[in-house]
């Protein structure tokens, strides 16, 4: 177990709905987890497994009209994040807790400098006034973070269109550092990038990372990724967390693993085993305004048996290893 002075950010037991015209859609279920300082956690999980809701309740910008924390807390440095007011939330962001969304296309202002959206980030997170965006002071810092992440100081006076993908990642990137935040959201920051763009990427934010000592929560789909620069991983299915442990513990083909990470494995093909086919996960995720009583994994697993009708324990699996489903837990007894 880790010292509550380790952990910077601690969400527990958060549970999140939509209001639609479908119905009410349960996206997040009772989640709980923990970024410790200085760490990288990856919340591994397909498409719809609720992890960027999970993610945008850290910050508070769930849709107003739809989104609604329905319990649970958001403990970041010892305050509920959940209960301060809009102005504590608005210093916060950006300053404390950063960003870096999935899409930088849609992430950057088409008609402005990337330079002075830079600035801008710094601006209002730095006590100055509008005027003073083009300050000597704020004009260097913009400059180093632009050499930082890569990219010439003096193409700090292009547009984002002038940029390839992989450069404007990295101009995102630069806007989410440059007030040096000591918690990350990357939100599948590498997903619009080819192969070899993607390890550049990913290769520049961990020495970032360890330049400004800064914790990530990295939400991704990839387990290259999750290999490449996670300490600890949680696994999300159906908005629950269904496995946590360390990168380690997830990756270790002896270990104890929920039917779901096992099926993640085992539809990556390996330069080591010759199969004619890959191995997908059959089935589908299911509906979120109609989600199982039991195990949501149930209706694709192929280990099911009468006791998944009901919620399966969190199995304790060794060190800080848990697994939820009923087939563990028995093995664990």
């Amino acid at each position: 177990m880790r010292a509550m002075k380790d952990i910077l950010l601690d969400i527990k037991d958060l549970e999140v709905t939509y209001d639609t015209e479908d119905g009410i859609v349960r996206a997040v279920n009772g989640v709980s987890l923990q970024v410790v300082r200085g760490k990288t956690l990856g919340l591994l999980g397909e498409t719809g497994a609720g992890k960027t809701t999970a993610a945008k309740c850290v910050l508070r910008i769930l849709p107003e009209r739809t989104g609604n924390i329905r319990r649970g807390n958001i403990i970041y440095d010892g305050a509920d994040l959940l209960k301060l007011r809009i102005g504590e939330m608005q210093a916060i962001r950006g300053e404390k807790i950063s960003m870096i969304f999935q899409d930088p296309m849609s992430s950057l202002n088409p008609v402005l400098r990337v330079g002075e959206q830079i600035a801008e980030a710094l601006e209002l997170h730095s006590g100055k006034n509008r005027e003073a965006r083009n300050s000597a002071a704020i004009q260097k810092r913009v400059d180093e973070i632009l050499e930082m992440v890569g990219i010439p100081a003096d193409r700090g006076g292009e547009y984002p269109h002038q940029f390839s993908g992989g450069m404007k990642q990295r101009v995102v990137i630069a806007m989410a550092l440059v007030c040096e935040p000591e918690l990350v959201i990357a939100d599948e920051p590498t997903t619009a990038l080819d192969v070899t763009i993607q390890a550049q990427v990913l290769e520049m934010m961990e020495k970032l990372k360890r330049e400004f000592s800064t914790s990530m929560l990295l939400i991704t789909h990839d387990l290259g990724v999750v290999a490449e620069t996670c300490d600890d991983v949680a696994v999300m299915y159906a908005g629950e967390i269904i496995e946590h442990g360390s990168v380690e513990d997830i990756f270790d083909p002896s270990a104890p693993h929920h039917p779901y990470t096992a099926g993640l494995f085992g539809s990556i093909p390996r330069l080591d085993d010759e199969l004619p086919r890959l191995k997908p996960i059959g089935g589908l995720m299911p509906d979120p305004t109609d989600l199982p009583a039991g195990c949501k994994f149930s209706p694709r697993c192929s280990h099911r048996t009468e006791h998944c009708d009901v919620p399966p324990p969190n199995a304790l699996c060794g060190g800080d290893h848990t697994v939820r489903c009923v087939m563990c837990a028995k093995e664990e007894m």
